[in-house]
């Protein structure tokens, strides 16, 4: 992505929507968790493992993950199972072109 690839002036929902997602990745523990998930689909006890902290506060996360959009979730049994919606170099990549 390049910065001539970003409408100028950036849109109003547009820059709503970065504004939001930047909000959500300026906690620690969510870039953790969006970290654990780079490497595919992983059960909430994986992701807590993973994320230095508790089950009860990756759940609370991982809530406001999928609300955003970032993150989808899934029933395999009697486990939920947490992904990554799209591709986070993408956001990453847009973030960084709007701040040079």
């Amino acid at each position: 992505m390049r910065s001539g690839d970003l409408p100028h002036p950036l849109p109003e929902d547009l820059v709503d929507l970065i504004a939001v997602q930047l909000n959500i990745l300026g906690q620690p523990t969510r870039i953790r968790i969006l970290d654990a998930l780079r490497s595919g689909a992983k059960s909430v006890q994986e992701i807590t493992d993973a994320s230095l902290t508790t089950q009860q506060n990756v759940s609370r996360h991982l809530r406001l993950l999928l609300e955003a959009g970032m993150v989808q979730r899934r029933s395999q049994g009697r486990e939920a199972i947490y992904s990554l919606v799209a591709d986070p170099s993408e956001l990453w990549a847009a973030a960084l072109l709007l701040i040079r």
